[in-house]
């Protein structure tokens, strides 16, 4: 085989190859895998956990940060009598919002309430909260077990921890149950001198996932029970509860700590096999998920629940465990592209092009799902959605764009012609063009845009923000085939070129920011390179290759 023969087949390579790699990684997120199984309860479809945190607020509509409807009681026991296949024990936050329901409706159920009073900013309704939570103990004296006055106050600032151990102190004189205080580890053992003395028992969150330093999925329950041992040393005289640790089903890799329904699975699995006899209390977060998270703390916020939104077990107790995606939309979607375009590239092209062809379309189909699922992932802010719709959408079509001038540029191999490329956005406005090309050219610095908007918000703002990879993949790589094929690709305009600078900068700032173990991030930034670099080739290579590419196309 020739050289310039070899040169020809290397762009099919490189689509067959991505194709292949795809497969197998999504033929992997598949696959069941086996993980600890915890004992089941006697007649029960799952453990018995110390206890759960519980809020209401399934519905999108329904938050507790602003102002709304009172959740019924009817739902409150809805709910209580699910969870008590899995606890006897909720967590609560607040006593109001219909909330206050909880320790009246846990005792018809025979369950017990670790019952929460909000803590925040204004006094009166501090005041407020604390004086209706005492008054509930009291009402329900076999329903309330403790009193949890405020959470992760200090890790929000809105209170100072004198004020704090003054509101303790306080409600510790009229409480009719044990009183504590909820907050991240780090800042109990801050201000252990100080709050420790106002509290029954020290009450820490153990949240390996959202750790300063991450850790990973395989190493978190050693966490968890190392920093509650640690914790116990510090407060020799108080009992200690772990009063939220869990791990999140859904969201953005963070370091070494990957979210998911398979890693959820695992943590909870281990936690409960390796806590049993160790004397260890605590309470996971959380019953359901919660949907008004999501502004807080992106995607990964409203994935915490053993139950979905819609009441649902996220994951089985017993047995192997896959990562819940349905395997029907990517292969669908595939084989409708592959089929399209085969059916386009009937005439004009050898097997083997015509291979590559059905390999572009296929791969372009097949990212497609996993664009869509890229939009419930992405982002925390009302304007984040649209932008990434926006650049899912028009980096579909410029992936369809691709696999069409693929197959033309082919055909114009195998003819002997050379045909002339893509213009940039501002050549192709403000010169005659046919409106494919405008069309093109306009898709193709929307897209920049779009990726270079994201990736800008990822790297300012990009605790909360995932890495959408499905986004890059068929662009850079059905890109890089047309300019391996001598496609003049690089961008003419300004703006494009500033987008593409940008993209690439972006690339090179992640593994810095995210950390090398996070391969989500390091994956991102070679699919930014690989967008960006092609675009900011001088126009000379570019024109090189065309020659080149033309060359070929007439020894052929």
């Amino acid at each position: 085989m020739s050289f310039l023969s070899l040169r020809r087949r290397l762009p099919l390579l490189l689509i067959l190859s991505a194709l292949i790699v795809g497969t197998l990684l999504w033929l992997r997120a598949l696959w069941p895998q086996a993980l600890p199984e915890p004992p089941l309860a006697a007649g029960q479809t799952g453990p018995r956990i110390p206890c759960l945190s519980y809020a209401p607020f399934r519905d999108p509509a329904l938050s507790p940060l602003r102002p709304g409807p009172s959740v019924s009681p009817a739902q409150i026991k809805a709910d209580l009598r699910q969870l008590r296949s899995l606890t006897d024990c909720v967590r609560t936050y607040a006593v109001d919002r219909g909330l206050e329901a909880v320790p009246a409706v846990a005792e018809r159920l025979g369950m017990r309430v670790k019952l929460g009073a909000w803590i925040g900013r204004d006094p009166v309704a501090n005041a407020r909260q604390v004086r209706e939570a005492i008054a509930l103990a009291r009402a329900h004296p076999q329903a309330v077990e403790l009193l949890i006055v405020g959470n992760e106050v200090l890790l929000r600032q809105e209170q100072s921890p004198q004020a704090l151990a003054e509101l303790l102190a306080a409600a510790r004189r009229d409480s009719p149950v044990p009183v504590t205080y909820a907050d991240v580890w780090e800042f109990w053992w801050r201000h252990a001198e100080l709050l420790g003395p106002q509290v029954d028992r020290v009450t820490v969150h153990i949240l390996p996932y959202w750790e300063d330093e991450p850790v990973a999925v395989d190493q978190a329950v050693d966490h968890v029970l190392d920093l509650a041992a640690r914790s116990q040393a510090r407060f020799p005289d108080q009992p200690i509860l772990v009063g939220e640790t869990g791990w999140p089903a859904a969201g953005r890799q963070r370091q070494g700590a990957v979210p998911g329904r398979v890693e959820q699975a695992r943590f909870h699995r281990e936690l409960l096999l390796r806590s049993a006899g160790t004397g260890l209390d605590f309470n996971l977060i959380e019953a359901y998920d919660q949907p008004w998270k999501r502004a807080l703390e992106g995607a990964m916020g409203q994935a915490w629940g053993l139950f979905t939104a819609a009441g649902e077990p996220r994951f089985p107790w017993q047995g192997p465990v896959d990562s819940g995606l349905s395997p029907l939309p990517v292969p669908l979607a595939a084989a409708a592209f592959g089929l399209l375009a085969g059916w386009l590239s009937r005439r004009g092209l050898g097997p083997l092009d015509r291979a590559g062809v059905i390999a572009a379309a296929a791969l372009a189909g097949g990212l497609l799902p996993a664009q869509l699922d890229s939009l419930g992932l992405w982002g925390r802010a009302p304007l984040d959605p649209w932008v990434a719709g926006l650049t899912v959408a028009c980096g579909s079509l410029l992936a369809l764009g691709l696999v069409h001038a693929l197959m033309q540029r082919l055909r114009a191999g195998e003819a002997g012609r050379y045909r002339p490329s893509w213009p940039g956005l501002r050549e192709a406005w403000a010169m005659p063009q046919p409106a494919a090309c405008r069309l093109a050219a306009t898709l193709r610095g929307l897209y920049l845009f779009g990726v270079s908007s994201l990736l800008l918000w990822q790297v300012l703002d990009g605790r909360y923000r995932g890495f959408p990879l499905a986004l890059l993949v068929a662009p850079a790589v059905l890109g890089a085939a047309l300019a391996m094929l001598g496609e003049r690709l690089p961008a003419a305009a300004r703006e494009e070129r500033l987008m593409a600078a940008l993209i690439v900068a972006g690339a090179l700032a992640l593994p810095g920011l995210e950390g090398l173990a996070n391969h989500q991030a390091l994956a991102y930034a070679l699919g930014l390179l690989a967008l960006g670099l092609p675009l900011l080739l001088p126009p000379r290579l570019a024109s090189s290759a065309s020659s080149s590419a033309g060359a070929e196309g007439s020894a052929a």
